[in-house]
């Protein structure tokens, strides 16, 4: 049943002409009816639902919010890798273990690497509105704890933005939004 099917209800009234066939919206008619409403009336009304015409600011900024956040958390892993690969002289030696701390730095590094990819591919994904899961996967991940607090406080607002905002990417797979 399509949509335009769902939301017009047809009736044929008696007059003294012979039948008249009407299709009117539900919503309409039931504004106008000084009747009770009848089951197949109540079965349209909630079978149509919500629907979603036009892209709204949620998930672009969800997106966006993804992306900057998994950039700063690529950019700090950047730095750690680096600074632990190249600059080994610079960390500090307790009691002759200095490599430890340098492999910890880079262990640190790929973490937050592999979690600034994971979150730019969501905020892409919620950018184009399609992979519903990867885009809430980016916006979750975007909210791990990081040194900054900047974008852990983006993550949060990207994951609000992306739930708020989920009714567009099953509308985009559906076709019913550009």
């Amino acid at each position: 049943m399509s949509r335009q099917e769902r939301e017009t209800v047809v009736r044929t009234t008696d007059s003294p002409d012979g039948p008249v066939v009407t299709r009117n919206t539900v919503v309409d008619e039931r504004v106008n009816a000084r009747e009770p409403i009848t089951w197949e009336e109540m079965r349209m009304l909630l079978l149509r639902g919500p629907t979603v015409k036009d892209r709204t600011w949620r998930p672009t900024v969800g997106g966006l919010l993804s992306i900057l956040a998994g950039s700063w958390n690529l950019l700090l892993g950047l730095g750690a890798v680096i600074g632990g690969s190249l600059f080994p002289s610079l960390t500090p030696n307790f009691g002759g273990v200095s490599g430890g701390i340098s492999a910890t730095g880079i262990a640190a590094g790929i973490f937050f690497i592999v979690i600034g990819l994971i979150s730019i591919i969501g905020g892409i994904y919620a950018l184009a509105r399609r992979g519903w899961p990867m885009a809430l996967a980016g916006s979750i991940v975007a909210l791990f704890p990081s040194p900054l607090i900047l974008p852990f406080i983006m993550g949060i607002f990207s994951l609000i933005f992306n739930v708020l905002g989920h009714r567009e990417f099953w509308a985009k797979a559906k076709g019913e939004i550009m």
